[in-house]
């Protein structure tokens, strides 16, 4: 068996190739990132195969054609959401990922992707699939082209397996390189972590459905294994506000942290409250097992283990 992640040496991509490899010891792991927000520290015991590829190269498409793979897990992309070259961040996450399905659907490789719930916009909350989409920033946009292009693909051919994941907030380990897009969940905790105060946009109150990357890895590889295609919720299913947060990373620290409040310099385009509906994600077997205590716990206990992964 042979197994492809794209964007392996980020946050998601390397706990999923690492878990993959575990899991499937006999399988040969390939693993493709060009660096842009990942890091080769993120693959610490990988023992697979590495390219350092853009999607966007000539030698990935190369790379798609020559082997025939049993599995494309599509992390990489853009996801620094500040980004404001338009036509960058569709070409890196939309435009290739057209080619990619060039390639793979006709072959009948299933393709699991990474979606987001940005494409949800100031849709009211919980996010259901079938509620519409309102990006709104270019990143959601391209995530939402995504989603269209998967649905042209499957149309032309009956027979694909592509299967999109929205994710919702995800923490956990191997955030480090991602620095200020990174989520809140590790932010704060690094914070706090090294004795300072945590800050918020005024006043705290908005909420984000905060879900750990190991629920989210066992949701890609459940959506692998269900053979189900379509675009479903990958998230908690709750909503957490930032000062709740605050709260329960104090009570894990055994600390009393107040919030430094501040102007939130987003306005109009920030999202107040996501949740995710998983109604339809019963359907690729996910159920998440880590709430927003057992996961906060978790990730402490991971980063006071090894300081390396946050200093």
């Amino acid at each position: 068996m042979k197994l492809l992640v794209t964007g392996a040496a980020g946050f998601i991509g390397s706990t999923l190739a690492l878990e993959l490899q575990k899991r499937y010891p006999e399988a040969g792991i390939f693993a493709v990132d060009d660096f842009w927000s990942g890091n080769f520290l993120n693959l610490a015991g990988y023992r697979g195969i590495f390219f350092p590829y853009s999607v966007c190269d000539a030698g990935f498409l190369e790379l798609l054609r020559k082997v025939r793979f049993d599995a494309v897990f599509h992390i990489g992309a853009i996801t620094d959401t500040t980004v404001n070259d338009q036509a960058a961040m569709n070409r890196v996450n939309t435009e290739s990922f057209y080619y990619m399905l060039e390639i793979l659907a006709p072959m009948h490789v299933p393709v699991i992707y990474a979606s987001s719930a940005s494409v949800y916009g100031k849709k009211p909350a919980p996010n259901r699939i079938e509620d519409g989409d309102s990006p709104l920033n270019v990143y959601a946009f391209s995530k939402l082209m995504m989603e269209n292009t998967a649905r042209h693909f499957m149309e032309e051919n009956h027979e694909a397996r592509i299967t999109g994941l929205r994710f919702f907030n995800v923490y956990g380990p191997r955030e480090r390189f991602k620095r200020n897009f990174a989520s809140m969940v590790y932010q704060l905790t690094v914070k706090m972590l090294k004795g300072e105060n945590p800050r918020l946009f005024k006043f705290g109150d908005q909420k984000r459905d905060f879900v750990y990357v190991k629920d989210i890895v066992e949701g890609i590889i459940g959506a692998w294994r269900s053979g189900t295609s379509g675009v479903f919720n990958l998230g908690s299913g709750k909503a957490v506000s930032f000062n709740e947060t605050v709260a329960i990373i104090n009570k894990n620290l055994n600390t009393s942290f107040k919030p430094e409040y501040f102007d939130n310099p987003y306005g109009a385009f920030y999202q107040e409250i996501t949740q995710a509906d998983l109604s339809l994600s019963s359907k690729i077997g996910y159920e998440p097992k880590w709430d927003i205590e057992t996961g906060i716990a978790d990730l402490i206990r991971t980063l006071k283990a090894d300081p390396a992964l946050y200093e």
